[in-house]
């Protein structure tokens, strides 16, 4: 079971009382995360975007993008609407994508997973199904409790 409380991420000085309390529950616990799939490829060979709490900061998240073809990660810390247009921005791009995968899976911490084709990215309804889903998983506080 999980226990979800709505955390005010806009107001640095102000984090609500609930998120004090679960800090611990939920540091470095993901919001989101984004695989890109291209026909005939693993799991192995996916491209990940990861969106977590940031340890030190109750206003910011750290996201990490991961490939295949990277050695390492690479790590960023941004704000709410920072990550949001990150996202978005990326959404928007697939339908351009000269090499385009296939598939974008999109799971949440607070949704299930869901698994959209990248030429679903050009109805505006998708992907604003989507920003709703990336927000609401950036604005909730999670944690996990035994059933």
């Amino acid at each position: 079971m999980m226990v979800v409380t709505t955390n005010n991420r806009r107001s640095p000085t102000t984090p609500s009382v609930a998120f004090k309390d679960l800090e611990r529950c939920v540091f470095n616990m993901h919001c989101f995360t984004l695989l890109f799939t291209r026909a005939g490829q693993t799991s192995a060979q996916d491209d990940k975007i990861v969106v977590t709490t940031h340890p030190d900061s109750s206003d910011m998240f750290q996201v990490t993008y991961s490939t295949p073809e990277l050695r390492n990660a690479k790590k960023f810390v941004a704000s709410f609407t920072a990550v949001l247009d990150y996202a978005n921005d990326i959404l928007t791009s697939m339908k351009h994508d000269t090499d385009p995968f296939e598939r974008i899976q999109v799971g949440t911490s607070i949704h299930p997973l869901v698994m959209y084709h990248v030429g679903d990215m050009d109805d505006f309804a998708t992907r604003d199904i989507i920003m709703n889903m990336l927000r609401d998983s950036l604005r909730f506080s999670v944690r996990l409790v035994p059933r």
